[in-house]
């Protein structure tokens, strides 16, 4: 029988932590899918098949800023904001946008 008094539950650091909420990437799925898209399908840089409605956004510790992108439409729009709350709010617009 085992004792269960003593073990540890170890969580993942927070960089590997990911939500995906009705659609929306973050964290590390986000930055992913964001990568694959620039890179392309197959070498033909087709973002409308594999892809197509994924947005999202995540921070990059490289520029130090966030990076949001919606691909909802198939033409991936791309932009660096200062803050999460900026990335969500263009994230919201695209979908009211869409939703005209």
């Amino acid at each position: 029988m085992k004792n269960t008094k003593h073990e540890k539950h170890v969580l993942p650091p927070p960089s590997l932590k990911t939500l995906h909420l009705n659609g929306l990437l973050l964290g590390d799925q986000a930055a992913e899918c964001l990568y694959h898209l620039i890179a392309g399908e197959r070498g033909s840089r087709n973002y409308v098949f594999s892809k197509f409605n994924e947005y999202g956004y995540f921070y990059e510790p490289f520029i130090r800023r966030w990076i949001v992108f919606d691909n909802r439409a198939g033409d991936c729009y791309v932009e660096v904001c200062d803050t999460d709350k900026q990335a969500a709010k263009i994230l919201e617009d695209g979908e009211q946008l869409l939703a005209a």
